[in-house]
């Protein structure tokens, strides 16, 4: 048995570490014979091949020959027993294309699945054209209620122009008081007055308010302190019923400005600073307060109230006094002063009715109430 292993490269040798590699090796070909023999008689052969031609080079030693020739023999059959890779993927193919045509098997159905499957999709078919349905249907009441708005709103319009004509006419009086504003405005049975001219306009404008047939004023906006606005509001305010009166946060040492306030305060009321963007009614008019926008101004004009009055389509904008440093501010701030008529600042005075707020102004009328041969223009 000792002559087999001194032919078997790795036995030849007295060194034991030698010998271990030299069985882990050819047992590692053992399990190549799984992947089958010719890959068994390869790495089998790798050994006696190698050992041997470095025999031959290194101690030339033609006794090895016989190994070498039993090496090349080995390697040789192992290659040609070996199957190709191209093999292998037409066997696979083969498998492959043989498993394909297996038929596979049809399930014959029983007449109680038929019948079942027939009425899921029945069920199926049913609960489809029941949403369809709702869906016309809601569809159609959206239809509905869309005429039914629109109808509506023809109906409020129609309402609306009915309620103006039963109504009447907003009539805006520029009442002449020469130098000076005072103004009345009329809707329905409300009456507005907005300043009341100088100390010596009492009985003129008193007057006109009597023709008018005004028997109480719902609201007084006095615009600002000075005298030729509010002169004469003391005597109206004790003449007529009032219903509230507006006036800037300002005040004055002057006697004009005493008796004014001493009126409002007989009457039982208070002076109202109308906050910019407020609105109420006279009649069915809407009055909307634009200004004065701040305060600490150098000129006492700028603090006077600004109104725009509307009804239907039409417009005034009143600005009484209010100058450059108002009016700029009332553009900043982006407010809507288009009109169809515009009350002139200022008794028609260069420093106020600046072009860029004409421009947004944009009025088809302008009002100056103006004296004659007066200086401010």
């Amino acid at each position: 048995m000792k002559d087999i292993f001194k032919y078997i490269p790795g036995f030849r040798t007295d060194k034991k570490w030698k010998k271990v590699i030299a069985i882990i090796y050819y047992i590692f070909c053992l399990f190549m014979l799984l992947a089958g023999v010719g890959a068994f008689l390869i790495l089998a052969s790798i050994p006696f091949i190698g050992f041997a031609i470095l025999s031959l080079i290194k101690h030339r030693n033609k006794a090895v020959v016989l190994t070498l020739v039993a090496g090349i023999i080995m390697f040789s059959i192992g290659v040609k027993v070996q199957p190709t890779t191209s093999e292998n993927t037409t066997a696979s193919s083969i498998k492959e294309v043989a498993a394909s045509k297996v038929t596979p098997e049809v399930k014959t159905k029983t007449p109680e699945e038929i019948k079942k499957e027939a009425d899921a999709k029945a069920k199926v078919d049913a609960e489809v054209k029941i949403k369809a349905e709702a869906s016309e249907k809601a569809t159609a009441a959206q239809k509905i209620k869309d005429v039914a708005a629109a109808e509506a709103k023809v109906k409020a319009d129609a309402e609306a122009k009915i309620k103006l004509q039963a109504n009447g006419e907003l009539k805006v009086h520029y009442i002449d008081v020469g130098q000076a504003d005072s103004i009345l405005v009329q809707q329905g049975n409300s009456s507005m007055l907005i300043d009341a001219g100088n100390n010596g306009d009492a009985q003129t404008i008193k007057g006109y308010l009597d023709s008018q047939g005004v028997k109480a004023l719902d609201v007084v906006i006095g615009t600002h302190v000075h005298e030729d606005h509010i002169g004469s509001m003391d005597y109206i305010i004790n003449s007529f019923k009032v219903g509230k009166v507006f006036f800037p946060k300002q005040t004055s040492t002057t006697n004009t400005f005493k008796d004014f306030v001493s009126s409002v305060k007989n009457k039982g009321l208070n002076l109202i600073v109308p906050p910019v963007g407020s609105t109420f009614k006279i009649g069915d008019a809407t009055v909307t307060v634009l200004a004065p926008n701040g305060s600490g101004y150098e000129d006492p004009n700028d603090y006077s109230i600004v109104v725009k009055v509307t009804y239907g389509t039409t417009s005034f904008l009143l600005t009484g006094d209010a100058e450059a440093d108002s009016e700029s501010q009332m553009l900043s701030k982006g407010l809507d002063l288009s009109a169809t008529v515009l009350k002139i600042g200022h008794h028609g005075s260069k420093s106020s009715t600046g072009q860029s707020f004409l421009d947004k102004v944009n009025p088809k009328y302008a009002v100056i109430s103006v004296g004659k041969g007066n200086s401010f223009t």
